[in-house]
């Protein structure tokens, strides 16, 4: 199935998602910026900018809230599912986090803690 955005008609696109900062280089259009998606509002653009130079952390996290606000009031993306990892480690397995945003795991960390 096709879509027509801006007068172009592309297939549907699938994105996957992190925690990372991936707006900016989903949804804007800058030169380097990789907009499948065709979105194009200023406003946004704008406050893309003011986050990446934010003096703190809690103000970039405001910015970014009214950033996804502004998508989802143009309706920009539609989350269609939420990708889920499931691991199983054995209790003598030591060192595993299980927290990385990115989903890795630093194998050099991980250690036999008791013997089988």
């Amino acid at each position: 199935m096709y879509t027509d955005v801006d007068g172009k008609s592309v297939p549907g696109v699938a994105k996957s998602w992190s925690n990372e900062n991936f707006t900016t280089w989903i949804f804007t259009l800058r030169d380097d910026a990789k907009n499948t998606s065709f979105y194009n509002n200023p406003d946004f653009d704008s406050l893309l900018e003011k986050a990446l130079i934010a003096p703190d952390p809690s103000s970039r996290h405001t910015i970014y809230q009214q950033a996804e606000a502004l998508l989802d009031k143009d309706s920009a993306i539609v989350p269609v599912y939420y990708r889920v990892s499931a691991r199983m480690i054995k209790p003598s397995v030591s060192g595993f986090k299980g927290n990385d945003p990115l989903d890795y795991t630093d194998i050099k960390r991980l250690y036999i803690s008791e013997p089988n």
